[in-house]
């Protein structure tokens, strides 16, 4: 039988990443490798998490989706979702600044990216360093011939629109959007699952053989959204209140995220069988995932899929400072 599932992430080494992930969430990292992304729940051919507990243990999530599709999709999903686990999620140490990027939509990539999803994706800050933001969207509206004018002339930073970010702040990064994580920030990032990027710029960065990254300035143009300005972050402590323990980040057509926080020793009792599955990232703390045939013991940085089969389930909190992110469909 299926049931809930921790993972072994993939690590990604990057030429921006850094030593965040194992300081700060329990990572074993490669102790020399700078690691920009662990890949945490991932059904991707660039990258497929393991289960790390149960029957199941050390196969990939990949193979056990093909296997228990309908036990963890739900019947509602499974008719739409037949190929791959539909949500792909990281945590991403941003060391250095990515570059100036920006993800297609479900129709672009249709066409253009064999038939893949489109990428919107969520990210919600971990930590970040004073003074720390992100960039999302334009100052200001823009027109393509203006954007292209500031690419071309190396000013392309002065049109981009700075998000000053604490750790709890939330955004909302839908494909078209232009974007870029900056220095200093460890998020958890909830997208489609999608490996889609196109760089437009890369601040004349070089690796560690001297060789620029690619860039891909045609499809960037062809997808950003020019009329996007004036994004801001949201302070998590501020979304909808669904009850005493749960906020609402974000509830858009791909996917929905609750931030869920225990401030004392409680838990906090969740119906999964009645939509589909639950993905859910601990933030911080420790305790037990508990459902009808059994438990499982969680900490900071594990993250894990509540399939739709297991029906009620309940979190509780051991130390009762627990953090959680659960996103579904």
């Amino acid at each position: 039988m299926i049931y809930p599932m921790k993972f072994n992430p993939v690590f990604k080494e990057t030429i921006w990443g850094g030593k965040k992930l194992g300081l700060l969430l329990n990572k074993d990292t490669p102790g020399s490798a700078d690691v920009g992304e662990s890949w945490e729940v991932a059904d991707h051919p660039n990258g497929t998490s393991t289960a790390a507990n149960g029957g199941l243990n050390g196969r990939s999530f990949h193979e056990i989706f093909q296997a228990f599709r309908d036990d963890i999709l739900g019947p509602r999903l499974a008719a739409r979702f037949t190929d791959r686990f539909p949500l792909l999620v990281k945590f991403i140490d941003a060391r250095d600044r990515l570059s100036l990027q920006v993800h297609p939509d479900d129709a672009y990539a249709k066409i253009h990216e064999n038939g893949s999803f489109g990428k919107t994706e969520a990210w919600y800050v971990t930590h970040a360093e004073p003074g720390a933001f992100l960039i999302a969207g334009l100052k200001k509206r823009s027109s393509r011939e203006e954007f292209e004018k500031a690419l071309a002339e190396g000013v392309l930073e002065e049109l981009m629109n700075k998000v000053p970010v604490k750790p709890g702040d939330f955004l909302f990064i839908p494909a078209g959007r232009i974007h870029a994580i900056m220095p200093g920030i460890l998020l958890n990032e909830i997208q489609q699952n999608s490996d889609i990027t196109y760089r437009v710029y890369d601040w004349g960065r070089t690796d560690k053989n001297g060789k620029s990254r690619e860039l891909h300035v045609r499809q960037s143009l062809e997808t950003i959204n020019f009329n996007d300005s004036g994004v801001r972050a949201l302070p998590s402590d501020q979304a909808e209140k669904l009850d005493d323990q749960r906020r609402l980040l974000t509830r858009n057509p791909f996917f929905s995220t609750e931030k869920w926080v225990f401030d004392r020793i409680d838990s906090s009792t969740q119906e999964g069988a009645r939509q589909g599955f639950h993905i859910l990232s601990v933030l911080s703390g420790q305790g037990t995932l508990c459902w009808k045939d059994g438990q499982v013991d969680v900490k900071t940085g594990d993250s894990l899929v509540v399939p739709w089969s297991t029906g009620t389930y309940s979190v509780v909190s051991l130390d009762g400072t627990m953090t959680v992110l659960n996103s579904y469909i």
